[in-house]
């Protein structure tokens, strides 16, 4: 009887009750059974009966014991896990401070400065590309305009015309560039107030 509700323990099967005391009633009678072998009078066979009695009640609350202990430990572990990694958290925000709230919107802050960092070395790059550009243009209307003086042929008047068109072109493009790049030299400034503020306060409530 005692290995069948072992098997059920290790399946993870609810266990009935009378299952346990037939059990713990089965031991309990072999205990009995022990001490009566060697009892002659009778004092002696109700004094074994009482410890066989009490022996059962023992027994029954050990089981009980053991299977709410194994049932808890096996359907609330992950719950305990979670609890506790919630209840840390939350107290590593309450030690410096900041509410949960708080909390997200500091991330989502990251998040942002991190897309920002990301957009300035794309603009670092295009800028680079768009000055190379600038200066490829400028050789090509000089030597179009040497060419069309030394020629007089129209067809590199319009060539010179054309370039001229593209760089002015480039040159607004240019323009808009910077006008961004100082715009994000702004907002970094901007940016790296924020973080020096956040570090103090973090600081302040450590």
């Amino acid at each position: 009887m005692m290995d069948d509700i072992l098997s059920v323990l290790r399946d993870g099967q609810p266990i009935d009750s009378v299952v346990v005391e037939d059990a713990c009633r089965e031991r309990t009678e072999t205990e009995s059974e022990k001490l009566k072998a060697g009892v002659t009078s009778p004092m002696q066979q109700q004094d074994g009966h009482q410890n066989s009695e009490q022996l059962y009640q023992k027994e029954v609350a050990k089981l009980i014991t053991d299977i709410r202990q194994a049932h808890c430990h096996k359907n609330n572990i992950l719950d305990g896990l979670e609890t506790e990694k919630s209840i840390k958290d939350q107290s590593e925000l309450e030690d410096i401070g900041m509410s949960e709230n708080d909390f997200e919107d500091l991330k989502r802050r990251v998040r942002m400065q991190e897309a920002s960092r990301r957009y300035r070395k794309r603009k670092k790059a295009t800028t680079r590309s768009q000055r190379e550009e600038m200066e490829r243009l400028k050789r090509q209307l000089r030597q179009l305009q040497y060419y069309a003086e030394q020629s007089g042929d129209p067809e590199h008047w319009q060539k010179v015309a054309n370039t001229e068109k593209k760089m002015q072109a480039e040159q607004k493009h240019i323009a808009k560039i910077r006008n961004l790049v100082r715009a994000i030299r702004e907002a970094q400034r901007d940016e790296k107030k924020l973080i020096r503020s956040i570090g103090s306060l973090i600081q302040v409530y450590k």
